[in-house]
């Protein structure tokens, strides 16, 4: 029986969109490695295994990739942080705000590659590159803003400088996952997510030994 014409289509889209994926994640994983200044188009296609011209029928440049790897980057994480609901039914606070940093959390540490990118020294050395990192984690330093202020609105969040805090929680954030990263035995996501919770609601002291 021959195949119908959406058949065809629908598989040819699958086939792409595969293949451009297998395109980002070599990527991912040679930015990883050699840092943005030192990695090449030659090793992303010798990493994704294809040839030089199907690179580009996908991608003009390294630098168009590594655009493309940051903005759906922030795309998923967008797409895991759901607003918090207060009405009488929904979930307490507290477990929604869970399940959205454990959503995060399991992309993030899901992609070692991207994180490594991310953490990676070796891109200060490309002025470009560097800034594009720098504003990827201004938006994220945003999103992270906002969250605050609306909570402070609903008086779910104690009065703050919500930008000074962000700046907080992101930098706790970054060194969370730098250390995670780098260890042996990692902790899962949700644990790693409790902890921090209990931080931001708790600090570190013992409640009235101070």
């Amino acid at each position: 029986m021959a195949t119908e014409p959406d058949e065809q289509d629908d598989r040819g889209t699958r086939m792409r969109r595969e293949r451009r994926a297998q395109i980002v994640d070599a990527a991912k994983a040679v930015f990883a490695e050699h840092g943005y200044h030192n990695a090449s188009v030659s090793d992303i296609i010798g990493g994704a295994r294809i040839a030089r011209g199907t690179f580009y029928l996908y991608f003009e440049s390294k630098q168009q990739i590594f655009e493309t790897i940051l903005s759906e980057a922030l795309e998923q994480l967008r797409s895991r942080i759901t607003r918090i609901d207060v009405t009488p039914d929904a979930p307490p606070p507290i477990e929604q705000l869970r399940g959205n940093l454990v959503r995060v959390m399991d992309y993030v540490l899901g992609d070692p590659h991207f994180s490594r990118l991310l953490l990676s020294h070796s891109l200060s050395s490309d002025a470009e590159a560097a800034e594009r990192v720098q504003q990827f984690y201004a938006h994220v330093h945003g999103m992270i803003t906002h969250a605050l202020t609306h909570g402070v609105d609903m008086g779910l969040v104690r009065p703050c400088n919500p930008a000074l805090v962000a700046s907080a929680l992101l930098g706790a954030a970054r060194g969370i996952i730098d250390n995670v990263l780098r260890a042996e035995h990692p902790p899962a996501s949700s644990a790693i997510v409790d902890e921090l919770i209990a931080f931001a609601l708790r600090g570190v002291v013992v409640a009235g030994r101070w």
